[in-house]
């Protein structure tokens, strides 16, 4: 029955959704177009040896036919004479000649003997061992290992080691999808044997690592993404994440920080919304950044339910396994891996800032609208000196002409190169990675050093991390092998902050302050305080208190240090052939100190000394209560955690049978502690402090500060902490297999944490999962769509959870310190006690479809998604009688559902030229569907990321603009009735504008090889979502700092409101809440959907004739530039260069430049 016929058939049975129909019936039309070959041969031989017929009929069927010379009758003679014949009904009447049987792998023909003989003595079987590896080295996890003519096989494991008991003789077949085939015969001599498979299609298909087992691509039933080494090549960036943004569909940014990333949506409205990260089969509680991802072998991310359920209460917002590299067999390796990357100074002409010019008229027409009368002013404090000037022309101390001659130093200096002079440099990040490789059959080892060194673009600062790791696999016995291993980081980072950064100098300060006069010195700025006053404070005793940039920028410095480290060792015990018991162990560790030093010179000890002192002027007594000398803040903080775990595994083929289970315990603990410190009269040489009585410092009055009184509250920088987060849980899954076509699976798990509440209703419900898939292409009617290589339709369901963290099951009290009121020191309660607290449960569905056509040529996979979360926490209102006002409950609920779509193609390939293109894209929408009593406040709405029902998390509500009033400047809105009001009341006169969470993700690549050159370039998107933009800010008089340029374009007589953009009138009387109605207009919402060309990368190998003679194997180097260009819908704003402040109001920071990264790679 033809291809096209039988799927009629089908169809009309209705026995297949229309869709897969569909789309399986144009698979086959265009196969029929693209076909290469038929699996009908025409053979002619007449009383010809075994070995000629084979010959002949490889030929004719273009199929590799394997056998064992021994089994060949090698006078026997057969005759064949078939015309355009299914080759099975040619090799049924040749076996039936030779008394021979065949058995067909996917891309040849096993020829066995007719009946498996009995073998004894010198045939006695052995357990043959080894490593498959692909054409590169890399082991090959998961690939199938039958023994010809039985049921009898295994599967490689996460090292690609094998083991398998065989008798001489036996031909043993290894496979994988997208390698060929390859058959060893068993010698009774030769018990290890190590296997290189080659790529028989351009699209590897990967294996899938969960971190409780690996399992082939072709077994697994959920959304698995995984990038493997390869997939990363040309990438020099230092973290891992960043390495492999645009090549999941599903995974989206949620900030410029790389790290902020969500997989297929947020789950959970106070919970933590990152995923779990799993390193090496274990929970990993240390900073990303502590991974080098030169050491990683693999990136899995489990993305639904089926995939990540296994883990539990913390498997809903998905997870991320990483692989590292580990020892292979071999002679000793040594590579060395090394870049250094340029950032140049970044462009401050992005933050549209006025000109000093600018400036001075906004300040002349902001004194002319208001300002204080000169009689009034308060002489102790600072007057801006273009005010001052301004002020002496309207007393007739200057005329016109001389205010405007003693204006134009003001207007003509800019400080901006100054700035960029003083403290911006081109930043440098260099990288360097050592790794020692090798071993026999029964030891491997490898061990890794290296070091990263960041001079970013803010001078007098520096960052460092130093890592190394040490990881030996030994194999003690058939039945008993073991791996160790220690990884260890060391970061620091430090600098000097006494002047903060160059953005901050050049946003807070007017541009006319000069850093330097034209000798070179340096110059004071001027803050709060007069002249007058800081003459006072001296001749009263006191500090001097001019503050300068230069001097003070060493006065003040800062030291950071993180040391992690990771502990694991496990044990692998064989109990029989495919079943074995994992014993495994890890432990955590990560110390932080934190440390700001403020010299006795610093502005900020200055400042408070001043500010704390009392002066009795009766007496001329002065008495400091912040003692003279240094500042130091000091904070620490340790992270310990520990896993163990007991796993049985089951992995067997039986024929067409396969079967992989798994059962387990784990008890997990994660401690954090934490002291926070702060010394007054520090002495660094010494170590010497001076001791204060922290209970008179809040508040003291009667001070020399300005407003008469000064508030340190000790509880806000001396505290102590402790969190302790425990769980027991116990675990199963299992797969089972059927002739490589059908496929189901299941997980379950139940966990016990004291995070959880204590009512036996709750505590022991499982999360779960199932699923199930489908191999369309191996099936019997596809066999004509030879250009078809995959078609695989996998559906799963299942539930995980995420772990409450804002309250626990038992009444927590916190300590709040001295309490004014009472006199004495006092606690609150943080949470009440909640016996039905349980974990925010999402049920995952998943469909998808895998597919490859034309030789694995085209290839990619499709999936929807629909995710729905239950028992949201949230805070609920409640009886206040009960002594709180609301309480933290499990009552909420919100969905997530989406598409994800992932192509890759090689377009043209031939013996020197590669160029292929992987795309991705993926689609997120989000809506909370309960979460009663948040806070519905039209301030609230407006200033913050909002949660509203039937609204994505991360809203983004607006005023309706309706324009400035043409009588005085001021802002109109529309309230819900159409009418044009100055402020509103109630939320439903609100808008929504959109969400600040992008809905769309999609990434570009195309790479390019040729001879020894490799180039590729990707292009990155997100989109669908919005921001606020960057407005003028409302002005009550002469502005005491630089503004955005859009400050100049604002309401000054009736008309003016008809000017495009156009702000407000200066306005003294503005509230700040009614302010939110100019900040939050929806005239002011843009869409933030941006594209970046994230990067390009030329690589180049050199001539392997070239290196021998200096003992190294391989070489590369390769030149990498990031975000070389960049679009954004709105216009100007980049929103990776994009922030906010205040009430939710847009403001920009400083765009990451272009940056030009050179590597080198080194194999000896």
């Amino acid at each position: 029955m033809s291809t096209k016929l039988l799927s009629e058939t089908i169809c009309r049975k209705g026995l297949m959704v229309k869709c897969f129909v569909a789309l399986i019936v144009f698979f086959c039309s265009v196969g029929d177009a693209f076909a290469q070959a038929d699996t009908k041969v025409t053979v002619n031989v007449n009383s010809v040896l075994i070995r000629t017929a084979l010959d002949q009929l490889q030929r004719e069927a273009k199929i590799h036919f394997v056998y064992d010379e021994e089994n060949i009758d090698s006078g026997k003679r057969v005759s064949l004479s078939y015309t355009q014949t299914p080759l099975n009904v040619v090799l049924d009447d040749f076996c039936k000649q030779t008394s021979l049987r065949y058995e067909v792998k996917r891309n040849l023909i096993l020829i066995l003997p007719a009946k498996a003989e009995k073998k004894t003595g010198k045939h006695e079987p052995f357990y043959m061992t080894g490593v498959v590896t692909d054409e590169t080295g890399e082991s090959i996890i998961g690939a199938t290992i039958m023994i010809g003519g039985t049921s009898q096989g295994t599967v490689t494991d996460i090292d690609g080691r094998y083991s398998l008991q065989v008798t001489p003789g036996d031909l043993v077949s290894f496979t994988f999808v997208g390698m060929a085939d390859k058959v060893v015969k068993a010698q009774a001599g030769k018990k290890v044997v190590n296997v290189k498979m080659e790529t028989n299609a351009t699209a590897l298909a990967d294996v899938v690592v969960t971190g409780y087992q690996t399992l082939s691509k072709e077994r697994a039933t959920g959304s698995y993404s995984v990038i493997s080494e390869k997939s990363t090549k040309g990438k020099l960036e230092t973290d891992v994440l960043s390495r492999i943004e645009g090549l999941v569909a599903g995974i989206n940014k949620t900030s410029s920080n790389s790290s902020d990333v969500v997989i297929r949506g947020i789950t959970t409205y106070m919970g933590n919304t990152k995923p779990l990260y799993v390193v090496d089969g274990m929970p990993y509680e240390g900073d990303l950044a502590s991974i080098n991802p030169t050491d990683v072998q693999n990136i899995t991310v489990l993305k639904d339910a089926a995939a990540s359920s296994i883990y539990g209460a913390r498997a809903a917002n998905g997870v991320i396994v990483i692989t590292t590299k580990r020892g292979q067999e071999g002679k000793t390796k040594v590579s060395y891996n090394g870049s250094v990357k340029l950032s140049p100074k970044p462009d401050f002409d992005y933050l549209n800032l006025m000109s000093s010019s600018e400036l001075v008229d906004m300040q002349i027409e902001g004194f002319d609208y208001y300002h204080t009368a000169y009689e009034n002013l308060n002489k102790r404090r600072a007057v801006n000196q273009v005010v001052d000037l301004l002020y002496q022309h309207e007393q007739g101390q200057l005329t016109d002409g001389q205010l405007a001659d003693a204006l134009l130093p003001y207007r003509t200096n800019d400080n901006r190169k100054q700035i960029e002079d003083e403290f911006a440099r081109v930043g440098i990040v260099h990288q360097h990675n050592l790794a020692v490789s090798g071993g026999s059959n029964k030891n491997r080892y490898m061990a890794t050093i290296n070091y990263m060194g960041d001079y970013g673009n803010q001078k007098y600062q520096s960052k460092d991390r130093i890592g190394f790791s040490l990881k030996d696999d030994v194999d003690f016995f058939n039945w008993l092998s073991a791996d160790f291993g220690v990884t260890g980081s060391f970061y620091r980072s430090k600098g000097d902050n006494g002047a903060g950064g160059y953005s901050s100098l050049m946003s807070n300060y007017p541009s006319y302050y000069m850093l330097r006069d034209l000798q070179g010195n340096p110059l004071s700025f001027q803050r709060t305080k007069s002249d007058y006053e800081l003459q006072r404070l001296q001749s009263i005793g006191l500090m001097d208190e001019t503050y300068s940039p230069i001097t003070n920028r060493a006065e003040e410095s800062y030291h950071n240090n993180s040391n992690y480290y990771r502990l694991h060792a496990g044990l692998k015990f064989k109990i029989i052939e495919g079943l074995n018991l994992d014993l495994k162990y890890q432990t955590e560790g990560t110390y932080d100190k934190n440390r700001t030093l403020y010299s006795n010179m610093s502005y900020t000890v200055r400042n408070m000394i001043n500010d704390a002192a009392q002066y009795d002027a009766a007496t001329g007594s002065l008495t400091l209560n912040v003692p003279k000398g240094g500042q130091l803040g000091e904070s620490r903080y340790e992270s310990y955690s520990y896993t163990m775990r007991a796993q049985v595994n089951f992995n067997r083929a039986f024929g067409k049978h396969a079967i992989s289970a798994l059962g387990g315990a784990e008890r997990r603990l994660v401690r954090r502690t934490g002291a926070k410190n702060y010394y007054m009269g520090y002495d660094d040489n010494s170590l010497g402090v001076k001791p204060i009585n922290p209970l008179v410092m809040s508040p003291i009055t009667g001070t020399e500060a300005l407003l008469g009184s000064f508030n340190w509250v000790y509880g806000e920088y001396n505290s102590l902490t402790h969190t302790e987060d425990r769980y027991v849980s116990f675990y199963a899954n299992g797969s089972y297999t059927f002739d490589e076509r059908y496929s189901l699976t299941g997980s379950i798990r139940i966990d016990q944490s004291n995070l959880f509440g204590t009512d036996p209703k709750y505590q022991y419900r499982p999360l779960w999962s199932v699923g199930g898939s489908w191999q369309i292409a191996n099936e019997a009617f596809m066999e004509d769509c030879t250009w078809l290589n995959r078609l695989n339709l996998r559906m799963t369901y299942g539930v995980g959870g995420n772990v409450p963290k804002d309250a626990g099951p038992y009444m927590t009290v916190v300590d709040s310190g001295y309490n004014d009121w009472v006199g004495d020191f006092g606690s609150y309660i943080k949470n009440p006690p909640n016996s039905q607290l349980r974990w925010e449960k999402t049920a995952s569905t998943n469909i998808g479809l895998d597919f490859s056509v034309f030789n694995s040529r085209l290839g990619g996979s499709i999936d929807y998604y629909y995710k729905k979360t239950t028992d949201l926490l949230g805070n609920r209102n409640a009886d206040p009688t009960l002594g709180w006002a609301s309480l933290l409950q499990n009552y909420g609920s919100m969905f997530n559902r989406g598409v994800e779509l992932s192509l890759q193609s090689v377009n043209i390939q031939n013996k020197n030229f590669t160029w292929g293109t992987n795309l991705m894209f993926s689609y997120n929408k989000n809506e909370l569907t309960n979460l009663e009593g948040t806070r519905e406040t039209v301030f609230y709405y407006s200033a913050y990321n909002v949660a509203a029902v039937g609204y994505p998390i991360n809203s983004v509500f607006s005023y309706r603009y309706a324009g400035l009033d043409p009588e005085n400047g001021n802002v109109l809105v529309y309230n819900k009735e159409g009418e044009k009001v100055s402020k509103i009341s109630s939320i439903d006169d609100m808008v929504y504008s959109g969400t600040r969470t992008p809905k769309y993700t999609a990434s570009l690549k195309n790479f390019f090889s040729y001879r020894d050159f490799d180039f590729s370039f990707m292009f990155v998107y997100y989109g669908g979502h919005v921001l606020r933009d960057v407005v003028a800010g409302y002005m009550s008089g002469a502005p005491s700092a630089n503004l955005t340029r859009k400050a100049l374009n604002h309401w000054r007589k009736p008309g003016d409101e008809n000017i495009p953009g156009v702000a407000p009138s200066f306005n003294r009387n503005i509230y700040y809440t009614d302010a939110q109605a100019w900040y939050s207009a929806d005239t002011h919402v843009k869409k933030a959907d941006y594209i970046k060309l994230r990067d390009i990368s030329l690589s180049y190998n050199l001539p392997k004739n070239w290196l021998r003679k200096y003992f190294i194997e391989s070489a590369a180097v390769t030149c990498q530039i990031s975000n070389a260009w960049w679009w954004a819908a709105n216009g100007d704003i980049d929103p990776e260069a994009y922030t906010t402040s205040g009430y939710g109001w847009g403001s920009l920071t400083l765009p990451n430049p272009t940056t030009y990264t050179i590597g080198l790679s080194l194999n000896f």
